[in-house]
């Protein structure tokens, strides 16, 4: 699902699965967009809903997060 309530903003969601290998469960992922049509700073972060224990610390089986500058020419 992809939003944009303004031409300067955008947020997504979704969710992702392994299907060959399912050591971290459902994959969830979300995203926020800002800039102008050309140029855009993207924020996306990915989490598995299956977790595991570090530390004492129980945290999910898969994370990322993505900062990115975006730029767009042409059509």
């Amino acid at each position: 699902m992809d939003i944009h309530p303004a031409s300067w903003f955008s947020i997504r969601a979704g969710a992702m699965r392994n299907m060959v290998q399912d050591e971290e469960g459902l994959i969830l992922t979300g995203g926020v967009g800002l800039g102008l049509k050309w140029v855009q700073l993207d924020l996306a972060a990915q989490a598995s809903t299956k977790t595991a224990t570090f530390d004492g610390n129980t945290i999910p089986r898969y994370f990322k997060i993505n900062l990115a500058l975006l730029s767009r020419w042409g059509g």
